[in-house]
């Protein structure tokens, strides 16, 4: 009896991440919406300004990433497209995003309430970028919905922890 359950031959349609070229976003959604294949990705709106001219613009909000509506078994279709590198894969099979996530994503991105952050883990190395501890370094205690930030004052041999919004602070390699 043969087993029809392997994920790779599946025909049921799920949201993948497709991993881009850079700044190819608009042009690797615009090739799948040719090719009927449903596509999101998710914009925000920014100002910019050159020279004498400010405009609005709308930015990828996961630069180099494009969400894609496919079958398992269609990814080829997309892996030829100009502009893809790859699908987001974990353990050799591309990663499913739950519809819930990106319908939840479609809302926060539709009332303009969708920003870039940083993702911040307990451990890295931040500089503070806004308030009245700007450009002091520290290491992120914890994150849950209150972000900690241990700030050091080597001259003092003293720490302090302070509690900071993931916008005040900025991620150092």
């Amino acid at each position: 009896m043969e087993d029809n359950s392997c994920p790779q031959l599946s025909l049921e349609q799920n949201w993948y991440v497709a991993y881009t070229y850079g700044r190819h976003e608009k042009y690797l959604a615009q090739q799948c919406g040719q090719r009927g294949i449903i596509t999101f990705l998710p914009l925000y709106a920014v100002q910019r300004q050159w020279k004498q001219r400010r405009a609005e613009v709308l930015l990828p909000l996961f630069p180099s990433y494009v969400f894609i509506r496919i079958a398992l078994a269609e990814r080829f279709r997309v892996l030829a497209l100009p502009g893809i590198v790859s699908l987001v894969s974990f353990k050799g099979l591309p990663a499913v995003v739950p519809e819930t996530q990106i319908e939840a994503l479609r809302k926060a991105v539709a009332l303009g309430r969708a920003e870039p952050c940083a993702y911040l883990q307990s451990g890295k190395r931040v500089r503070v970028m806004a308030g009245p501890l700007v450009g002091l370094e520290g290491i992120v205690q914890e994150v849950k919905s209150n972000l900690r930030v241990i700030v050091s004052f080597d001259w003092m041999s003293r720490s302090v922890s302070i509690s900071l919004g993931a916008t005040e602070l900025e991620v150092l390699q």
